[in-house]
């Protein structure tokens, strides 16, 4: 039984798709973390899946140009998309613990043939929701 709202702090941000052909290393937007001190989650879905394995990562940056991936202790769980996943699996997501201002998603792709359409979805946690 749901006895809080947790929609009113939370923000929901769905990235631009993106579209893996080949074997490689591809990173999505930047997402600006100012206002959202209770935490971030990425939610990832295939919208399209023909083959390959694609990793799923985390990147932060104090000033949004220069970027490092996020430390193992700084994610919660692991996501590869891969030949396993299934749209009627749970959505794989990650967690994030970063002091950094800026997040992105980091897609690195193997075994690529014709590739996967990747949707990146972030939600936010803020301490005091932004103005708009």
């Amino acid at each position: 039984m749901a006895i809080r709202d947790i929609k009113s702090n939370l923000v929901v941000k769905v990235g631009a798709s993106l579209t893996v052909t080949a074997d490689g290393v591809m990173t999505g937007a930047t997402y600006d973390t100012a206002d959202y001190d209770m935490g971030i989650m990425l939610a990832l879905t295939a919208l399209a899946y023909t083959d390959g394995d694609h990793a799923i990562s985390l990147q932060d940056s104090d000033d949004g140009s220069s970027w490092a991936d996020v430390a193992a202790d700084g994610v919660i769980g692991e996501v590869t998309i891969s030949s396993a996943y299934t749209p009627s699996t749970a959505i794989p997501s990650l967690g994030l613990f970063s002091n950094r201002r800026y997040v992105r998603v980091k897609i690195t792709s193997t075994s690529v043939t014709t590739g996967a359409m990747l949707v990146p979805i972030f939600v936010f946690g803020a301490e005091q929701l932004p103005t708009a």
